[in-house]
Order: C-alpha cells, then structure tokens, then sequence
C-alpha cells in the first residue's frame, strides 16, 4: 500500500512520455535528441564526387580528351579542393597526402609542389584503369584562405615539375613554369609550360608553350638555379646530331654525342648557351674528325700517348670520309658511363673489324688512352687479348687539351 502512489506515479509520467512520441508534433520534436553516427565534414559530399568522378573515367578509354573526360576530372578537382582546403595555405607541405586519399577513394593523380612555396602544387590526375587514358592537371594555389585552381592540358605528358616564383609586379605578381615529359625511355623529351599570374590572383594565363621553347629533341631537362635569385633557369640534355662516320646505335647505353642548353627568363625562356657534353664519345668524335681533316694539333692534344696517333694511322684514320664507317656495339652489363667503347670497323665498306677505344680522364677532359683491335678479318672479338693489353692510364702533362680544342667545347 506504502508503493502505491509510486507505481501511480510512474505509470502517469510513462502515459505522458507515450502520448508525447505517439503524438505527430511530438514525433518531430523527439528526434532531435536522437544520436546521429558521426562523419568527417563533407564527408558525403567528397564520396558523391569521387563516384561522379569515377563513373564517367570507368567508360572512357581514350587518350584524348573528351567532354566526358572534363567533367570527370572536374569532379576530381573538387574532391582535391577540399583536402587542400583541409590543409590550409600554411599546411601545404603535407599535399603530397592527395595521393593515397585519391587510391582510397579508387581514383589516381600525382602531386607535385614547388619546393620553396608548396602552397603552390600541381595534380596530375589520370584514369585509374589505364595511365594512356586521357589525363588532365591543375594548378592549385590559394588566394587567402580560398583554394583556386585552374586546368592545364599537358597533351599526354607525365613526370611534371613545378617552379613558382614573386616577381614583384603588380600586373604579373606571380609566374609558374611546369616542366613535363612526352613519350618513354629512350624516346622522351622535355617540354615546357609559362604561366603568370593575373593581378586579381584569380588565375593564370599562358606566356609560353610547348613549341615556343626548343629544347632540341629527345633527352630530359630540369630546373636550376645558377645564380641564386630565386628564379629558376632550365638546362636540357638532348640527343645531339649524329655524326656520319658513326652508325647510329639507338639503345639506351649506347655512345652518343649530347647537347646541353641552358635557357634562362627574359621576356620568356630563351636559349642563353649550348654546348656538346664532354663524354669519352665526344672525344673520340672529335679526334676522328681532326684527324680526316688534317688537323694534327688538335688530335695530338686529344690522346695520352703518341702511340695512340699512331694506331689510329695504322687503322686509316688519316683523311677517313667514308660514311657509317664505325658501328657502336651495345654494352652489356657495364658501367652505365663506360670509359671503353666498341665499335665494329669496316673503312672499306665492309665490317671486317672489332676495335675497342680506351679512355682516360685528365682533369675532367677525356682523352684516348689506347686502341686495342679484338677482331680483324670478320672473325669473333677477342677479349682475352684485349684484357692483356695494359691501357696507358698515366696522362702526359703536355698531352692537355689546349684552349680551344677541348673535347665537348663549344
């Protein structure tokens, strides 16, 4: 009897709780007290994107850019700008993050930041199924607080490298190049992008382009710094013109002459200095040269030894036009800058010959050490003599090239 008015009590405020839930104001009202389960910020709106995005590159397999492929990656772009706004401007060190959160969201791009501002990246993004789909960059950068970007094609590129850099003008306060890379392995070559700052930090517009800086064919080339004011000048390393008295090998390893230019910023990129690479090839290039045209002094100044001049006498080098009378032999398992190279010989139209050509460097000039003959009349290299022959690696002092006829020179 004492528990009575408690039992009442207990069952008068459960008839109130039940007629406040079964009321249709009350549900409403209710609801609001329930725990939701807890998600990252824009968490749903980043996965729509990344299955936007995903669903369109899933049906494209093209290397060309389509309307398709746009927007596809106009998905992806958002999906990017909110990890870097994420990040915020001072946090852009840690861009290169993008990558794995695109892999968990099944999608690809590769990030590259300027180095001395990252809040300045560039994202190559590409179709996950196939890297020779159609692919697009951007560039992002941020205007305060707010996140920018802007696409840029790169035509088929890949492996792209970012420099930014103040200016100091109000009309272009900022300039970025992007390095990048068309075709693979043997057959690659540098190409260059331009861009500049409009004044409102908006976005970017092209200065120079592709064809506009000519780097000189297939090779690499990168971003230097050569006097030190923090803005970049490019070096490229390119395939020079083969001369005719060598067969041309066209595998990578295989001797050939190389081409650096250097381009430095003036109204855009331009050529400042070119120049063939010193390289035991080089070298010989040059002494063979010297010698078919008669050019004594020069060719004594590119050896270790006389006898070396007069192996080369021996062998007919003396006035040699023939075309294509060397043809480099490929190195197999060698040091990747061999200082022998072998080539077969036939000055009468016919490879009858073996040579190998010994190399000695004398304060970063190479010069001819020997001449050593493997094989003669047709018949297999013999390597066993050619291991016997001791080369002469003690250069002569006098035997320094003398200025102007340096091996590599201009």
């Amino acid at each position: 009897m004492r528990s009575a008015p408690q039992q009442f009590a207990l069952a008068t405020v459960l008839a109130l709780t039940l007629s406040l839930v079964l009321a249709p104001g009350a549900r409403a009202q209710s609801s609001s007290f329930l725990l939701k389960p807890w998600h990252p910020a824009n968490t749903d709106s980043v996965t729509q994107w990344a299955i936007e995005g995903r669903n369109l590159l899933a049906e494209s397999n093209s290397p060309e850019l389509s309307e398709r492929e746009v927007v596809a990656y106009r998905w992806v772009d958002k999906v990017a700008k909110a990890y870097f706004h994420t990040l915020g401007p001072h946090g852009m060190a840690a861009a290169g993050g993008l990558e794995a959160f695109l892999d968990s969201l099944k999608l690809k791009g590769s990030v590259v930041s300027d180095r001395e501002y990252p809040a300045f990246s560039f994202v190559l993004f590409s179709n996950p199924s196939h890297d020779d789909y159609a692919q697009l960059g951007y560039l992002y950068w941020f205007r305060g607080d707010e996140v920018r970007s802007q696409p840029i094609n790169l035509k088929g590129g890949h492996d792209p490298a970012l420099r930014v850099w103040w200016t100091g003008r109000q009309q272009t306060p900022w300039q970025a190049g992007i390095l990048y890379t068309m075709g693979r392995d043997y057959d690659r070559a540098p190409l260059f992008i331009l861009l500049s700052m409009i004044p409102t930090g908006a976005g970017w517009q092209p200065i120079q382009a592709d064809v506009d800086v000519d780097f000189g064919g297939k090779g690499t080339a990168t971003f230097v710094d050569l006097d030190g004011d923090d803005i970049p000048e490019i070096i490229s390393w390119v395939r020079g013109a083969p001369d005719t008295m060598f067969v041309p090998c066209n595998e990578v390893g295989c001797p050939e002459l190389l081409t650096e230019r250097t381009f430095t910023l003036e109204r855009g990129f331009e050529l400042y200095d070119q120049r063939t690479v010193a390289t035991p090839f080089a070298t010989l290039v040059l002494f063979v040269r010297s010698l078919a045209t008669g050019k004594e002094a020069i060719a004594q100044s590119l050896v270790t030894h006389p006898a070396v001049l007069e192996k080369s006498r021996e062998l007919g080098w003396v006035h040699l036009h023939r075309k294509g009378v060397f043809r480099a032999i490929a190195p197999r398992g060698a040091t990747r800058w061999p200082d022998r190279l072998r080539f077969q010989y036939g000055p009468q139209g016919k490879y009858d010959s073996v040579l190998e050509v010994r190399f000695a460097s004398n304060q970063g000039h190479w010069l001819i050490d020997d001449i050593v003959t493997l094989s003669s009349g047709g018949g297999e290299p013999d390597t066993t003599r050619a291991a016997q022959v001791p080369p002469h690696t003690a250069p002569r002092a006098h035997t320094t090239p003398p200025k102007g006829a340096k091996a590599g020179g201009r």
